[in-house]
C-alpha cells in the first residue's frame, strides 16, 4: 500500500493515515467519527504505520477520505494487477462501497433505519 500511494504522491503523513483508516475499516468496520476513535483510543495502529497517527485530530480522517476518492481508479487498478499476479485464472475485481448501509445511534423513529 505505501508504494501505490506514494506513487499517488501522497505524503508520509498521509500514507500513515490512510494506512490507519483502511486498516481501521477492515478491522472494525465503522464511521470516519468511530474510526478515528479506534485509531486515538483503541489502537497500536501508530507502531505499524511509525507515524503518531494516534494524535491526529478529526477532520483528518475525512480529509484522507478525500484524497484517497481523488486517486480511485490509480489504486483500483493497482489492487486489480496485484489481485491478477495473485491468481492469474481470474480476469475480475469487485469492490463494494457499503459506508451508505451503515448507521449508528437510536434511528428508531426513522424508517429508512430499519433493520433488514
Amino acid at each position: 500500500m505505501p508504494e501505490i500511494l506514494k506513487q499517488c504522491g501522497l505524503t508520509v503523513r498521509q500514507t500513515a493515515l490512510a494506512a490507519a483508516v483502511v486498516t481501521g475499516r477492515l478491522i472494525r468496520p465503522a464511521s470516519d467519527f468511530s474510526t478515528w476513535n479506534w485509531i486515538r483510543e483503541n489502537s497500536s495502529i501508530s507502531e505499524l504505520t511509525g507515524y503518531p497517527v494516534s494524535r491526529i485530530k478529526k477532520v483528518a480522517v475525512y480529509e484522507i477520505t478525500d484524497e484517497l476518492f481523488k486517486h480511485k481508479p490509480a489504486l483500483e487498478q493497482h489492487l486489480f494487477g496485484w489481485e491478477c499476479q495473485l491468481f492469474p485464472d481470474r480476469q475480475s475485481l469487485y469492490l463494494f462501497d457499503l459506508t451508505n448501509f451503515y448507521m449508528e445511534g437510536v434511528c428508531a423513529a426513522n424508517e429508512l433505519a430499519a433493520f433488514g
